[in-house]
């Protein structure tokens, strides 16, 4: 999980494995209390707030 911990706090951009479109927004919570899964929860450019298995993540990057 510590790897995962550097994106809190910063914008990103993420592609998800079985949705058509991209994610944007800001790295609120690294969670991983339902082990062995990892979740990342981002406040997205709607301030929406979405939640995503590691699992599911095909491309993380961080935006300026």
């Amino acid at each position: 999980m510590a790897g995962w911990n550097k994106w809190m706090g910063k914008k990103v951009f993420l592609r998800i494995k079985n949705r058509t479109h991209a994610y944007q927004g800001e790295v609120i919570e690294v969670t991983c209390e339902l082990k062995p899964n990892i979740w990342i929860t981002i406040l997205d450019k709607f301030n929406k707030i979405v939640t995503f298995s590691i699992e599911e993540i095909l491309e993380i990057k961080e935006e300026e």
